[in-house]
């Protein structure tokens, strides 16, 4: 599958594509997209393109992912905060409230980490 291409570019689009393009929530299409989020550099694009992916099929399999790339010092790029916008999960709260308080933001969303955290937020 495209996931496995060695250009990055045939794989972000694969994964962007799954994740945009269709609704189709299948077994198959779950285990691409984790081979691409776990499979690839933290740094890839194609990996973050998965994980949004992920998110918006609601799978709670990923907040661990999610916390470890929420890290301020692993330099979160907008779609690991969008991922964890899609998956609304309370377990990534503190790691979005730690992010804002780092001083992250994202020039072309600014709105992006606040929503995140509203829709995260424990209650």
């Amino acid at each position: 599958m495209a996931h496995d291409d060695d250009d990055e570019g045939v794989r972000d689009r694969a994964c962007l594509g799954l994740g945009l393009f269709t609704d189709i929530d299948t077994a198959d299409i779950r285990a691409s997209l984790h081979r691409a989020v776990h499979g690839h550099a933290d740094s890839d694009e194609a990996a973050d393109e998965a994980l949004v992916s992920l998110s918006g099929r609601g799978d709670t399999t990923i907040p661990p992912t999610l916390l470890r790339r929420l890290d301020p010092a692993a330099n979160p790029r907008p779609l690991v905060v969008r991922a964890a916008l899609e998956l609304a999960h309370a377990k990534t709260y503190a790691a979005l409230r730690d992010l804002r308080s780092s001083g992250w933001h994202d020039v072309a969303h600014p709105t992006l980490l606040v929503e995140a955290i509203a829709a995260c937020a424990p209650g």
